[in-house]
């Protein structure tokens, strides 16, 4: 997405930073992916996202 005020990895001790929560909370509630690919870190498997909506389909 373009984001990359969050680490690539995260621990519990993160959740006591006002920095971090303010920038996870941003991540979620106001980034909107358009166009993209979710990708299942297990199998790899690639779900397209079209207009905002992922096809889960697979």
């Amino acid at each position: 997405m373009g984001y990359s005020q969050l680490p690539d990895a995260v621990n519990s001790s993160m959740l006591n930073s006002g920095d971090f929560l303010k920038k996870f909370h941003h991540a979620l509630s106001e980034l909107h992916l358009e166009e993209g690919v979710l990708i299942c870190p297990e199998t790899n498997w690639r779900f397209p996202i079209n207009k905002g909506i992922p096809n889960s389909l697979h």
